[in-house]
């Protein structure tokens, strides 16, 4: 029994033994088999991964393949843009330049009056031209992020006065009232002023274009939780809620009968934006149909600046005054002041203009002598006349215009300061300076204290009176022996100018004529780099885009020859406005650039200084 019992319970035992062995191979298959499943779970989420990571490189790839392909198509617009502006500016440079000529009367009478009425409105035209071509190309610069802006103090209330007397004529044209209000604590800003000016005058412009007869215009700026806001409000036909958007994108326009009667290319406003964006602005639209347009501008609060901050300056250091601004600091150095007496002349063809501010000049203690036209004034820069100033007006048709007058006055009387004054928008975004470091530009209608301030600028900065002809003034010691004069070339100079367009050859010709330069002209960069090498000039005028040898590769010829012939002065004359075909020629050896088309004036006026560096740097006469 006792036997039994032991086998028993060692069998019972073997049993225990044995189910808890076949337990623990269960869980361990339960375990393998969850292992495996594990396993595969895993394998599939790095498939997974892999697949997604391959599918977001694959992304990747595509978006910089997106990306270049835009830039690609940016810089293909941009140079399609330059391209266009050149084949548009060669054809407008014969147009303009000789409808001038024509206009002037340059080569003698034209007959019938009207027919110089013709060429002065073809001439306009192509103005009118030319300024969409350059908004097209400010236009393609912002969005290729190569428009700039040079930072200065800006008075914005006289940039507001300034653009509206500047668009008076039109709005009255049209029937329209003008007005302006700037809050004294939004009246200084840190920005480009010209192109502030540039905003006003294109806001106030489109509001009066489309309002109707009997409307107005009102532009007002203040600050707004601290930040300076710019409204210009009109009370024109409006904009449909759907467009709002649209407007402010480049070449759109509203689709109605009302608005398909203006004129435009659907670039003044989001040229516009993007000038407000360079300053880190924003702009809006708030319109309804029939009763008017608000836009909104509005600048960064760092942009404010005290009323007491210094003077405005220039990037070359000239005072903004220059182009029509005026700085606090200016104000406060003359205002209580006696008035300086000053020598003026006076200039303008309208009687009525002139008499009146003769006589403002005159209550002011000045001394004046009044000038009916260019050739009146000619007369007197050439005589013994002291003088202190000369202000004219930009446009006196028919003959020489203010403009050429001013480059005329820096030959007769170097130094002379001088005053534009005009009425014409598009003078207020030019660049007076560009004229000459002594010329300023004033508006018309003229604002009081703007002339009275301009004056006592001038007079505080007045050196000893000049006078044109020193032989003609008497001077003490015997009469037979006349004062000296200022040294004159041995010879005029000599230019040699190469452009493959006989047209331009021919409307440069022109443009010398009478300028008391010796001329040759040459139709390509091998007669240039040929005449150089036989002749002597005093500087070479090189077309840039010329078959066969081109302007660059001819300027690089020229720079290789031996002195003096390869340390000639060269000026490009191009069509292109763009950095890059600037660049290519300054390192192809070239000095500068003159733009097509070209105004006689700036082109005289850089040929002058150009010569007059080049004697200084080389000692010549």
């Amino acid at each position: 029994m006792a036997e039994a019992v032991i086998g028993l319970l060692a069998i019972l035992a073997a049993l225990a033994w044995g189910l808890r062995y076949l337990d623990r191979e269960r869980k361990a298959q339960v375990a393998l088999a969850e292992a495996r499943s594990a396993v595969e779970r895993t394998s599939a989420e790095r498939d997974e991964s892999a697949r997604l990571a391959a599918a977001l490189n694959h992304a990747r790839d595509m978006a910089e393949t997106a990306r270049k392909a835009a830039e690609a198509a940016n810089r293909a617009k941009g140079e399609f843009l330059a391209g266009l502006s050149h084949e548009l500016r060669t054809p407008l440079n014969a147009v303009i330049g000789f409808a001038d000529l024509i206009a002037r009367e340059a080569e003698g009478p034209v007959g019938a009056p009207v027919y110089r009425q013709y060429a002065a409105n073809v001439r306009d035209s192509g103005q009118h031209v030319l300024e969409l071509i350059n908004e097209i190309l400010d236009h393609a610069r912002a969005e290729s992020g190569a428009l700039r802006i040079e930072e200065e103090r800006c008075d914005l209330e006289t940039a507001a006065d300034f653009a509206v007397r500047m668009l008076t004529p039109r709005a009255e044209r049209a029937g329209v009232l003008l007005s302006a209000a700037v809050a004294p604590a939004a009246r200084y800003l840190r920005g480009d002023d010209r192109r502030l000016r540039q905003i006003l005058l294109n806001l106030i412009a489109n509001g009066v274009k489309y309002t109707p007869s009997g409307g107005s215009v009102t532009l007002a700026a203040m600050l707004e939780d601290g930040v300076p806001a710019i409204r210009v409000i009109d009370t024109g036909l409006g904009i449909p809620a759907e467009d709002l958007d649209r407007v402010l994108e480049p070449f759109a326009r509203v689709e109605s009968a009302s608005h398909r009667k203006m004129e435009g290319a659907g670039l003044g406003l989001p040229l516009t934006k993007r000038l407000v964006e360079l300053h880190g602005g924003t702009l809006a639209l708030r319109s309804t149909l029939g009763v008017g347009t608000t836009v909104t501008v509005r600048l960064p609060a760092s942009r404010l600046l005290p009323p007491g901050a210094g003077a405005a300056r220039t990037e070359g250091g000239t005072a903004a005054v220059q182009s029509g601004a005026l700085s606090q600091s200016t104000i406060a150095a003359t205002s209580g002041l006696a008035p300086v007496p000053l020598s003026i002349l006076l200039v303008d063809d309208d009687p009525t203009v002139r008499d009146i501010v003769a006589g403002l000049l005159r209550g002011w203690g000045h001394r004046v002598i009044v000038a009916a036209n260019a050739n009146e004034a000619l007369v007197v820069l050439d005589g013994p006349e002291a003088l202190d100033l000369m202000l004219s007006d930009v446009v006196m048709p028919p003959g020489m215009d203010g403009t050429e007058l001013a480059r005329q006055a820096a030959r007769m009387r170097p130094g002379l300061p001088v005053l534009l004054a005009s009425g014409f928008a598009a003078h207020a975004v030019g660049n007076p300076a560009a004229l000459g470091p002594d010329v300023g530009m004033i508006a018309k209608p003229f604002a009081i204290e703007e002339l009275r301030l301009q004056l006592s600028r001038i007079a505080g900065q007045r050196p000893a009176p000049k006078t044109a002809n020193p032989a003609a003034n008497p001077v003490a010691g015997p009469a037979s022996i006349p004062a000296p004069s200022a040294p004159r070339p041995a010879r005029a100079a000599r230019l040699l100018i190469a452009e493959d367009l006989a047209i331009n050859r021919e409307l440069l010709a022109a443009l010398f004529r009478d300028s008391g330069y010796d001329v040759d002209l040459v139709a390509d960069g091998a007669a240039a780099v040929e005449a150089v090498r036989t002749g002597d000039y005093d500087m070479v005028l090189m077309d840039v885009m010329m078959p066969g040898v081109d302007g660059l590769e001819a300027s690089r010829t020229i720079r290789a020859l031996p002195p003096p012939r390869g340390d000639l002065p060269i000026l490009a004359l191009t069509a292109g406005s763009s950095d890059e075909e600037q660049r290519q020629c300054r390192e192809a050896g070239m000095d500068g650039h003159i733009g097509k088309p070209y105004d006689r004036e700036i082109l005289l006026s850089q040929i002058a200084r150009r010569l007059a560096a080049n004697r200084n740097r080389t000692g010549t006469a």
